[in-house]
């Protein structure tokens, strides 16, 4: 193997190399893989995305654009490749409890196990910490009273289908601009448990809010308007791209004069606060508030 380093910025901007932990010093947030083992990926696969885990995140790295993105908080690092005149050739060895995926082709190739221990995992924010008040901020931009807790989701099984989704759509659109937009969807604090588990299923957490603009899953611009529907709000990250206006009759989006697949249905496609998912690959819930 080659002599490279690879490195991300980390969030005091600082030239970390992969595997050690970062200037903040959370040890929780050390990825399961090593720069050695990004060198052999970048060697096979030089136009593709990897992704790995933290024990608190999930990230992809694109080595075409040199960036990695957590997919719970959708923060960008800049990532960079650098030689290292001390390295030599090394054997790579990664912790078979953990997942590293390639993404090829619109695909994932698994090249080690799926993570053992429970599918999905939520974890209390504490008040105070950054990630508290941003989503404490996304919330008090339609509503006037704070939530009594927040939780955090992590839920690797329905991110990796969200982002295989994606890119799917993508690459049979590839003129069309799909945006991942934060969306809330409102319900029962009784149902948290499910849909971090297994996502918003509308047959089972939708019927309260009727079906005007399609028989999906509903999402909401404001939290104002999901709070309506229970003492719960989630903040989803949705795929949003091709929009129609929805109505009670649609059970699945029509094709546009393109004839391409509309994917969301809205109230409004001039400025939509409604939007409806007919496939739940296309979304996932990212936190929950309960009120």
């Amino acid at each position: 193997m080659s002599g490279y380093q690879w490195e991300f910025l980390d969030e005091n901007d600082f030239w970390i190399e992969y595997g050690r932990v970062s200037t903040g010093n959370d040890a929780a947030c050390r990825v399961n893989i090593s720069s050695g083992t990004l060198e052999l990926q970048f060697a096979k696969y030089p136009n593709s995305k990897i992704q790995f885990w933290s024990q608190k995140h999930i990230y992809t790295l694109d080595f075409t654009t040199m960036k990695q993105t957590n997919l719970l908080t959708r923060v960008t690092r800049d990532v960079r490749r650098v030689r290292d005149p001390f390295r030599c050739d090394e054997h790579i060895h990664e912790n078979r409890s953990n997942e590293v995926m390639i993404i090829t082709n619109l695909s994932y190739q698994k090249l080690l196990l799926i993570p053992n221990g429970p599918m999905c995992s939520t974890v209390p924010i504490a008040p105070g910490h950054a990630e508290y008040s941003r989503v404490v901020g996304l919330l008090l931009c339609s509503l006037s009273c704070y939530p009594r807790s927040i939780f955090k989701i992590n839920n690797p099984y329905l991110i990796n289908a969200f982002e295989n989704k994606r890119a799917q759509l993508q690459n049979q659109n590839s003129n069309v601009q799909y945006e991942v937009k934060c969306l809330f969807h409102g319900t029962s604090s009784s149902n948290v448990t499910s849909i971090a588990e297994e996502n918003i299923d509308w047959r089972l957490h939708g019927t309260k809010i009727g079906q005007l603009y399609g028989r999906g899953a509903y999402f909401a611009s404001n939290a104002c308007n999901s709070r309506l529907y229970g003492d719960a709000i989630f903040i989803c990250h949705v795929l949003v791209g091709l929009t129609a206006t929805g109505s009670p009759d649609t059970i699945k989006p029509p094709k546009d004069r393109f004839n391409r697949t509309i994917d969301t249905t809205v109230d409004n496609t001039a400025n939509p606060t409604v939007f409806v998912k007919y496939d739940s690959q296309e979304y996932y819930p990212v936190y929950y508030a309960l009120f």
